[in-house]
């Protein structure tokens, strides 16, 4: 096993895990742009690739380009040298944030990946209803005001209804009052991720019909360095739960 990967801090192992698959199987490489400019600062920081930032790409070849997300990297020379990256990098992600030490990072990372999911599908409602996907980024506020942590799939439910909610007062107001309509669905998100969280209201779920996420960061968490699979969904992440002590 190359030791430049083998010794690759967790998270770290999973960020280049998620950029080498997603460039191979046609992935996005995380849930949201943001996650994915994360991934890309973070494996440049560790100089595992370069990146051609503050442009997007550069000017002439060779880089390469993700094929979702359309932003440019290229590998160090140290990556480059590494034989079959991928699955190098693979095997050294197996199981790594069941270990004793770094369960709580796991949790860390699962529940940032989870906001991300949120984020994503909140985007995809909002865009539906003709509304600025750009209003999905409140959904951060939100879960900082939350004094227990949601699933993905709970998320996903508090989003399509206030979505719903934010089209029925859109509809009473006119498209003239756009900053109404936001705090409108803003305010409905807040008590509904409220309730969910404090257990007030039952069936407040909604998984997805695919158990693994769409995008390589946590369809590699959930099915390679964890085994979380469907459940990574349907989970409030914690340290029990990880690990499968959760009752």
């Amino acid at each position: 096993m190359p030791d430049l990967l083998r010794d690759l801090p967790p998270r770290r192992r999973l960020y280049l895990a998620a950029l080498l698959t997603a460039q191979e199987a046609r992935l996005k490489v995380a849930a949201t742009r943001a996650v994915a400019l994360d991934v890309l600062a973070d494996l440049a920081a560790a100089g595992l690739i370069e990146v051609p930032w503050p442009a997007l790409r550069w000017t002439s070849p060779p880089s390469i380009q993700l094929p979702l997300e359309g932003l440019a990297w290229r590998p160090s020379s140290a990556l480059a040298r590494t034989t079959r990256p991928l699955q190098a990098t693979t095997a050294v992600l197996r199981g790594v944030f069941l270990e004793p030490s770094a369960i709580e990072l796991g949790v860390s990372v699962w529940s940032k990946l989870v906001l991300a999911e949120a984020e994503s599908y909140f985007a995809y409602q909002l865009g539906k209803h003709n509304f600025d996907v750009g209003w999905a980024a409140d959904i951060h506020y939100v879960s900082v005001g939350l004094r227990t942590a949601l699933s993905a799939a709970q998320w996903r439910y508090c989003s399509w209804v206030a979505t719903r909610q934010g089209a029925s007062t859109a509809a009473q107001l006119g498209s003239a009052e756009p900053d109404r309509v936001r705090e409108a669905i803003f305010n409905d998100l807040g008590r509904r991720a409220t309730a969910v969280a404090t257990a007030d209201w039952a069936h407040t779920a909604y998984a997805p019909k695919d158990p693994l996420p769409d995008n390589a960061l946590a369809r590699l968490f959930a099915s390679d360095a964890t085994n979380l699979h469907a459940s990574f969904w349907s989970t409030v992440p914690s340290s029990a739960a990880l690990t499968g002590d959760d009752p």
